[in-house]
């Protein structure tokens, strides 16, 4: 089976800000938008990974253990190239197998945006 496309599917009661979050403060494109009598939703990133919001009411609180997670080349330039655009911006923080900064959407879904600092599949740190 080939993965066309990775996406994450997210209900929320907060919307609008959600869109304005993801499309102005991350700055992803959107690349599928639909508004329907009954249904509200957006795809950011691209066709091959993204992340969906649905408008829905009845979305429930943040739930702990849910979060995404996003490799990026370096998370620290990420981090800078973010910094105008969010106010209360977290440090990068360095982990044993990466550095990461985990970002809140306005309605409580978390991101954890990472930099490997271990080859994928090793289990050990690489050479400096």
């Amino acid at each position: 089976m080939d993965i066309v496309c990775t996406r994450t599917v997210i209900r929320t009661s907060r919307f609008d800000e959600c869109y304005r979050y993801y499309g102005e403060v991350l700055g992803w494109p959107v690349f599928v938008e639909y508004h329907g009598e009954d249904r509200r939703g957006a795809c950011f990133g691209t066709r091959d990974w993204g992340i969906e919001i649905v408008d829905d009411a009845e979305a429930g609180a943040d739930d702990e253990r849910s979060r995404g997670a996003m490799e990026v080349a370096d998370v620290h330039a990420f981090r800078e190239e973010l910094s105008g655009r969010l106010p209360a911006l977290p440090p990068v923080v360095e982990e044993v197998w990466a550095y990461s900064l985990t970002l809140a959407a306005p309605d409580g879904y978390r991101i954890k945006f990472f930099t490997r600092r271990v080859p994928a599949g090793t289990g050990r740190a690489a050479a400096p």
